[in-house]
């Protein structure tokens, strides 16, 4: 739940991100979920992809539209994008991330789900990656989908500050014109 406040209805906010290439399989299970669960409210971020027919859709959200209905959201299921990963964590929640599939379509390479691993590895979500398991993880956290940080903008500031420190030495290095062990895509089922 958002702090002390109670609500009647759960609240989900669901990110598909704003890239050109639809992200259908977790607008239909935001669908799914909608017909299901009436008694949540589930709101979906659409971007390009087609407006979902049962959950309340909104195509873009400004970045002080997303940050305030974060605040107002008691779990967050995102894309692996970087920005509204940190978004959620800057609102205090902890996302449950279903990345973006170049198999499915969704994206022209695998760099969102190499960020999600990323991002899972350093506790900064809960990696999702097949739609049928949404439910049950969301489901499992429900009673803890927000953060636990004392100060989740500090943690997301410190946390990008690692990543760019990372990438600046690793250009240094001359590692950007070469694949590293730890980017390759990963082998889950």
């Amino acid at each position: 739940m958002n702090g002390d406040v109670r609500h009647e209805r759960q609240r989900i906010l669901i990110l598909l991100g704003t890239d050109v290439h639809p992200f259908a399989r977790l607008c239909d299970w935001a669908d799914q979920r909608a017909t299901a669960h009436p008694e949540e409210d589930v709101l979906v971020q659409h971007g390009a992809t087609a407006a979902p027919r049962t959950a309340r859709g909104v195509e873009m959200l400004a970045p002080d539209e997303l940050h305030r209905t974060l605040i107002s959201m008691d779990a967050v299921v995102t894309h692996g994008g970087p920005g509204t990963i940190a978004a959620a964590r800057a609102a205090g929640l902890a996302p449950l991330i279903i990345p973006r599939d170049p198999a499915h379509g969704e994206h022209v390479d695998d760099h969102q789900l190499r960020f999600a691993r990323w991002a899972s590895e350093r506790g900064l979500g809960e990696v999702v990656l097949h739609v049928d398991l949404l439910d049950q993880a969301l489901d499992a956290a429900a009673p803890h989908t927000r953060s636990t940080d004392e100060n989740p903008q500090e943690q997301v500031a410190a946390s990008t500050r690692r990543v760019l420190e990372e990438l600046r030495v690793l250009r240094s290095r001359g590692a950007s014109r070469r694949r590293l062990p730890s980017l390759k895509p990963p082998t889950w089922a």
